[in-house]
């Protein structure tokens, strides 16, 4: 009230004009309650780029700050490639046609770059979230709400709603699923996907980066009470042998001991996949990486796995649960039946021929 008091369209030689940040639609409802002189302008596609970096954006940003003659063994392609998929990804506008980087994280990588001069760990890249704080968030949800957005954010479906204009948190005890998006979104956790939207004719919102998809997952394993152990040796799966046996084994092993037995009843194939992604992204000396509910263009395989191993395989992994009750002989033939039709329907996906040949 007391900056709309002095703006010039009040009175002559008063404050121009007004630009201001960081109001999400959850705080919009009491900052515009007394001063409905504000244009919301932020889903306006002509301000699409204005926040983040665009791909030319950081490529010039990259040749103004690294020196390359001090890493002989880092090329800028390389750079460029690791962060179009952890922080590029956003979108704030359904017919936006450029997808933005996540400048916070861009500058915090390249900072650490320049200082190690050496590529760095993106687990050191602070997000200043972590699971605990999505976790909080998601409570404010009915149980129902949350497992419809948790179901698609891990099938990487789009979640199709549209955003409230405001929210007040003073008029209700949950958030219905369209305030909850809209919290998410605002916060970063999701963004607009635009070829989703155009599809379905209404918004459409997903995990933006690789990033949050990590901090979703871990979210994911902490809800189910798993604790994973770090530094699994997985070496004969890394090497030529593409053994994974090891692998196996410790999945065997770390859901006997690693999970609460009120997980264990209500154990499903989305917990065997976050159980193995977490085993292969922790194990020692970081040679292998696993991607869940990858996009193979056929149809998405329940873990890609690649491998930094100059005559290592990569691995499509297709996981099956069956209850206890279910375990006859003709039961798991089916599921194996199943699972192998659909791994060779996936080897043939263009997507994955683009990542691995």
């Amino acid at each position: 009230a007391q900056l709309k008091a002095y703006y010039r369209g009040n009175r002559p030689g008063g404050i121009d004009r007004f630009f201001i940040t960081g109001v999400s639609s959850v705080s919009l409802d009491s900052v515009t309650s007394g001063f409905n002189i504000a244009t919301n302008i932020s889903s306006i596609s002509l301000f699409n780029e204005m926040i983040g970096f665009t791909h030319d954006e950081l490529s010039e940003v990259i040749d103004e700050t690294v020196d390359f003659s001090l890493l002989p063994d880092i090329s800028k392609e390389e750079i460029m490639q690791i962060m179009e998929e952890n922080f590029d990804g956003y979108a704030f506008e359904k017919k936006a046609k450029v997808k933005m980087f996540n400048s916070n994280l861009c500058l915090a990588y390249l900072r650490n770059l320049i200082l190690e001069r050496a590529l760095p760990e993106l687990n050191e890249i602070s997000l200043n979230d972590d699971a605990g704080k999505l976790k909080g968030m998601l409570n404010l949800c009915e149980a129902y709400v949350r497992e419809e957005i948790v179901q698609a954010m891990f099938n990487k479906e789009p979640i199709v709603t549209e955003l409230p204009d405001k929210m007040n948190l003073n008029s209700t005890s949950y958030f219905d699923k369209a305030q909850m998006v809209s919290l998410l979104y605002h916060l970063g956790y999701l963004t607009i996907d635009p070829d989703a939207s155009r599809e379905e004719g209404v918004t459409s919102f997903v995990i933006p980066n690789k990033v949050y998809e990590k901090l979703f997952l871990d979210y994911c394993r902490m809800a189910m009470g798993y604790s994973a152990d770090a530094y699994k040796d997985l070496s004969p799966m890394f090497e030529e042998s593409a053994d994974i046996s090891p692998l196996l084994q410790i999945i065997t092993e770390q859901i006997e001991t690693k999970l609460n037995p009120q997980s264990l009843g209500k154990f499903t194939e989305m917990a065997l996949q976050l159980v193995c992604d977490s085993i292969i992204n922790n194990s020692r000396k970081k040679q292998l990486s696993s991607y869940t509910e990858f996009n193979t263009g056929k149809g998405f395989a329940d873990i890609f796995v690649k491998n930094t191993h100059p005559n290592g395989h990569y691995f499509l992994l297709e996981l099956k649960y069956l209850h206890k009750k279910n375990d006859s002989k003709s039961s798991i033939d089916a599921k194996l039946a199943e699972a192998k039709e659909e791994i060779e329907r996936y080897r043939q996906g263009t997507i994955l021929k683009e990542k691995v040949g």
